[in-house]
């Protein structure tokens, strides 16, 4: 956590302010990857403490069991959409001839 609040000042991403450039800024700043990043990891050690007390133990495991659920399902849709767009692109229907449309019209219907 030091580590990521000492350098979450020095990532810049876009034009600098003292050199003003046509280039477009980023959408999201560094600096807030770097403290969400900073803040989930704190989460986590917090989570792992309540281990140590009974009551709040078999909510925690809980919860990570119910996040490893979430990973498997979302790795399952993930795999069957590109097996899906590829399968499609390859028989070339219409909006789909590339594969990289096809992955994201078939994001859409997923979500």
């Amino acid at each position: 956590l030091i580590i990521i609040s000492t350098f979450s000042d020095k990532c810049l991403i876009g034009g600098s302010d003292e050199h003003e450039s046509d280039e477009p800024k980023a959408l999201i700043d560094t600096h807030h990857v770097m403290a969400s990043l900073g803040t989930l990891v704190l989460g986590m050690q917090i989570l792992e403490s309540t281990l140590l007390f009974p009551p709040l133990a078999r909510i925690v495991l809980v919860i990570q069991q119910l996040f490893g659920d979430f990973v498997r399902f979302f790795f399952l849709m993930f795999t069957l959409m590109i097996s899906t767009a590829g399968a499609i692109t390859v028989v070339q229907e219409p909006g789909f001839e590339h594969f990289d449309s096809s992955l994201t019209k078939l994001h859409k219907m997923f979500l």
